[in-house]
């Protein structure tokens, strides 16, 4: 596994060989089609796919807009008009069907649906020889990414090398958060010393969506919007960074009468083994313990990070800012303020330290998902390989959550 992150036009990597393509000016942008036109699809993915020079929105698949044709249209001419895109420019699909007439013209397909239909599009959309990007999370449930991942091999063995498969990628965009490249900044340069613990929080207590209120085995609460981003957060730090590998998770869910999530608190540890452990840090490194905390409920807010290592701990409050700016239409002016920026305490330097935070990186995303479907030795920033231990430490996470007991097999 490659260790750091693409950041731009080149891969930042340790040790990676591998460039990111620099499309030609020549090279038309690709023609992305979105299936959803909510703030996900409208907010996020319509707005930074326009803001690309390597892709454009050309379509939209929108099942109920024979009934809400007012209502898409208005929506649609606000966000041409902040986009500086002709309305005209879109065309509207009412059934995959339709969209299946226009095949040969939509080089991606964006699956921005709500989280029950994210499997079935993006089966559809990849059995049909779409490149596809479905939002997070990929799957609801075990069972679900099951049925995805051994669709991936069928087409793996029915191709058995002959033939590239098309892109398929997740919307795992928190991985370009500045405050989450801060914190890998930071333990890279190892001003921590040695990780023993992190708390990654993310409290709203605004209500929760009437679509995200069914039972968490079905995608529905918190844990499945905001902790999936931050459980992906860590395994990108700890194990694809750090060669980790999760031990067990402890999971304290709240429910409200829905049957859904309202409050998570999920507790997970990590280890080494021993040969990879320095000998003179046995006993410190073997170990990490990670705290995520999302909820409802609370009306003060906790730390987004906290870090403790041997020299020093870091904490940092606030949220990145690049999503309320892309909705306003400027995610250039999402630069944080000083005030947001971290603290961190050395051992040997008792002084507070303000670290500045990195800028985010979510312009990237869709441009380095047209480089990877132009180019094979490009790699999607988030692969589907990368799911698996995901999916399969969420649905520990359910589990323990409704036992009481502590999971150690996922």
């Amino acid at each position: 596994e490659r260790k750091g992150e693409f950041l731009g036009g080149k891969c930042v990597r340790e040790g990676c060989q591998h460039q990111t393509f620099t499309m030609s000016p020549s090279l038309p942008p690709l023609q992305a089609t979105i299936i959803g036109f909510g703030m996900a699809g409208r907010g996020l993915h319509g707005n930074l796919i326009s803001l690309s020079s390597k892709i454009m929105l050309r379509s939209l698949l929108i099942p109920s807009y024979a009934n809400k044709t007012q209502h898409y249209e208005s929506e649609l001419a606000s966000f041409c008009q902040k986009m500086q895109i002709p309305r005209e420019a879109i065309a509207i699909y009412q059934s995959y069907a339709e969209l299946l007439e226009d095949r040969d013209a939509i080089d991606l397909i964006v699956v921005a649906t709500p989280n029950d239909s994210h499997l079935s599009y993006a089966k559809r959309a990849f059995q049909d020889g779409f490149n596809v990007v479905v939002d997070k999370p990929v799957a609801n449930n075990l069972e679900e990414w099951h049925e995805l991942s051994q669709l991936i091999k069928q087409r793996e063995r029915e191709t058995s090398g002959l033939k590239r498969l098309p892109l398929l990628s997740v919307f795992h965009n928190r991985r370009l958060d500045g405050d989450f490249l801060t914190v890998c900044q930071i333990l890279e340069q190892q001003r921590l010393g040695t990780l023993m613990h992190m708390e990654l929080s993310w409290q709203k207590s605004r209500p929760t969506k009437d679509w995200k209120r069914v039972p968490v085995e079905q995608g529905g609460g918190r844990f499945f919007d905001l902790g999936v981003h931050m459980l992906d957060q860590v395994l990108e730090l700890l194990c694809r960074r750090m060669d980790y590998s999760v031990k067990s998770v402890y999971c304290d869910m709240k429910f409200d009468e829905y049957d859904s999530e309202i409050s998570t608190i999920c507790h997970l540890k990590f280890e080494r083994a021993e040969s990879e452990v320095p000998e003179h840090e046995v006993s410190r490194a073997k170990e990490v313990s990670v705290l995520i905390d999302t909820s409802t409920l609370p009306t003060i807010e906790k730390p987004r990070f906290l870090l403790v290592g041997t020299k020093g701990t870091y904490v940092k409050y606030g949220v990145d800012p690049q999503e309320k700016c892309l909705f306003a239409g400027n995610i250039h002016s999402a630069i944080e303020p000083d005030e947001l920026h971290g603290t961190l305490v050395t051992v040997d330097k008792q002084n507070p330290e303000k670290v500045a935070t990195l800028n985010g990186k979510w312009l990237n995303y869709y441009d380095n998902i047209a480089d990877a479907i132009r180019d094979e030795s490009v790699r999607p920033i988030v692969e589907m390989k990368t799911m698996d231990p995901l999916m399969r430490i969420m649905d520990g996470a359910v589990r323990s959550a409704r036992s009481g007991k502590v999971v150690t097999e996922m």
